[in-house]
């Protein structure tokens, strides 16, 4: 495959990347299984019996996971081999969780690395195993979202 084949399927790859945590964030379970293969396989390393195979599994554990309330995932860093028509990655990312978001509640803060498997099926590029593993974790407390009455510290203008 010639250089710009594979840049081309590496920016695909890491446009459904993307895809997947917007939906996930949006709570559209039926919008993230689009992101896998029919087969696809999402387990976690860090919970053996935590493993969901196919659409139909996908969409129903996906819906369960809306019960952590609003999140927020972004992509860090992300390392993409392709191989013709199969790829490898590597990705790491946050994750900020805030359950109801009411003033007191608090947020939890997850560093994250998924190892994927993809394929082509049906001509895109799709997850055909996804493993999620949680490096660490940390819990804040959400604070108003209304903006601060004053500033946090005065800012030089740059010369």
């Amino acid at each position: 495959m010639d250089e710009p084949d594979t840049l081309i399927d590496r920016m695909r790859i890491r446009e459904v990347a993307d895809l997947y945590f917007f939906y996930c964030d949006a709570h559209e379970p039926e919008n993230v299984v689009r992101c896998f293969a029919r087969e696809g396989v999402f387990r976690s390393a860090t919970q053996a019996e935590m493993a969901l195979r196919g659409h139909a599994q996908l969409e129903e554990g996906f819906r369960s996971f809306t019960g952590y309330g609003r999140a927020c995932h972004s992509v860090a860093t992300m390392e993409i081999n392709v191989t013709g028509q199969t790829a490898t990655s590597r990705l790491f990312g946050t994750c900020f969780l805030s359950g109801a978001a009411k003033v007191g509640d608090p947020v939890f803060v997850r560093g994250l690395r998924y190892s994927d498997r993809w394929i082509i099926e049906d001509g895109r590029w799709v997850i055909a195993e996804r493993v999620h593993e949680a490096f660490w974790q940390f819990e804040s407390t959400l604070i108003d979202r209304m903006l601060p009455e004053k500033s946090c510290a005065p800012v030089e203008p740059r010369r």
